[in-house]
């Protein structure tokens, strides 16, 4: 695998985590989640609610804002299409790439 496929499989693997911390999921290895499986209403059983706190978190976290729902259809289909989202954003606002440091996810503490 090259250093680019590693380090976008790490960025998918490190969303999934975060998904499952946020939401709470009895999911026991979040990286078992595919990268295609639907992410509203699929397996994972998000709502549209659950879709509008992922994007404040994503807002926070990775400075890159949904703006409409054709965007949140879009962006939340799964985790490929959202780790595409989010690097496309942070391009498109001149951000800097990402770092593993950057989005190393932190367990949830509620």
């Amino acid at each position: 695998m090259n250093p680019a496929n590693a380090e976008q499989e790490l960025f998918r693997s490190q969303l999934k985590h975060l998904i499952v911390d946020l939401f709470r999921l009895p999911v026991p290895e979040p990286d078992r989640i595919s990268n295609q499986a639907p992410l509203m209403g699929g397996d994972l059983g998000l709502d549209s609610l659950d879709a509008l706190e992922l994007a404040i978190r994503i807002e926070e976290k990775f400075g890159v804002t949904i703006q409409s729902n054709a965007e949140s259809n879009d962006a939340f289909a799964n985790v490929d299409s959202l780790a595409a989202f989010i690097c496309k954003g942070r391009f498109l606002n001149n951000q800097p790439r990402l770092t593993i440091s950057e989005h190393t996810p932190a367990r949830a503490s509620y």
